[in-house]
């Protein structure tokens, strides 16, 4: 069966993607001719160059500069949609919730000691041996905690800082100087 050609609109619809999508994808695929002015394309042909784009990976670094800022852009719109719908939480918030868990629970178990003694009639020097393991628990567990904080708080600055260097490439901006990152200060002081 043979086909009229087809325009990039009419694939647009017909796929359900977008029009810039769908003539990204046509960019590699000679035109069948023009129609009131515009490429039209075999349908087949058409089709499966669209489907192709769909099988690879979404990845920045292989889109072309117009399509990885407006890919930074809708990840960037869908982070503040996230904010707005209350499904994501700024750092900074989330350290300062966290941090209040912590101080709390730390102050509950520091107070089991006394309450042994108090409640239970515990000897001071048993009430001593108590508190001293319980301070040595808690603090390898601030060394743990802040140690994955860290670890974290790294790899969320390459990763910022990646993301920054491809989106200021497409938007053709200067480049960050190396170790220019966004961390959050403080996070020994929240730990602790």
């Amino acid at each position: 069966m043979e086909f009229e050609p087809v325009s990039v609109n009419f694939l647009s619809k017909l796929t359900g993607l977008s029009h810039a999508r769908c003539t990204e994808a046509l960019l590699a695929l000679p035109s069948a001719g023009m129609k009131a002015g515009h490429p039209v394309y075999e349908l087949a042909a058409g089709v499966q160059a669209i489907i192709a784009t769909l099988q690879t990976p979404n990845d920045p670094e292989q889109m072309s500069p117009r399509s990885r800022r407006d890919h930074y852009a809708a990840e960037r719109a869908a982070l503040a949609l996230g904010r707005e719908k209350g499904e994501l939480l700024p750092r900074s918030d989330y350290l300062q919730a966290s941090a209040t868990a912590h101080a709390r629970c730390n102050h509950a178990i520091q107070s089991i000691p006394d309450r042994c003694e108090r409640i239970n009639g515990v000897t001071p020097a048993v009430v001593a041996g108590i508190q001293a393991e319980i301070d040595r628990v808690l603090g390898t567990l601030a060394d743990d905690l802040q140690a994955a904080c860290h670890e974290y708080q790294r790899k969320a600055s390459q990763a910022f800082a990646a993301e920054g260097e491809a989106l200021m490439a497409a938007e053709g901006e200067a480049q960050p100087a190396a170790g220019e990152t966004d961390e959050v200060d403080g996070i020994d002081d929240l730990l602790r």
